[in-house]
């Protein structure tokens, strides 16, 4: 069975305050890692990620174990956007 998520998180930042206090550097992207593993999903979707390009680390962009995706506001910076992961499968 494939298990789908979609989670409007307004802001990627936003879920993981107080996360990434326990965590060592890249501690957003290692957040973001922890919660696709505890969902549990083969796809996830974000939506209202507010993130831009330019502020779309590495790190965040590719979490191990899974392909990304992000797509941007075209008309307002940092509005909006959204993203998805997907589960590689072994």
């Amino acid at each position: 069975m494939l298990r789908v998520v979609s989670w409007n998180i307004n802001g990627i930042r936003s879920p993981l305050q107080g996360v990434g206090y326990e965590e060592p550097s890249n501690c957003t992207a290692t957040a973001v890692g922890h919660i696709l593993d505890k969902l549990d999903a083969d796809i996830v979707c974000l939506q209202e990620t507010k993130v831009t390009r330019d502020a779309l680390t590495e790190p965040l962009a590719i979490i191990e174990g899974y392909n990304s995706y992000f797509s941007f506001s075209r008309n307002r910076s940092g509005y909006s956007g959204k993203c998805g992961f997907l589960g590689t499968l072994n």
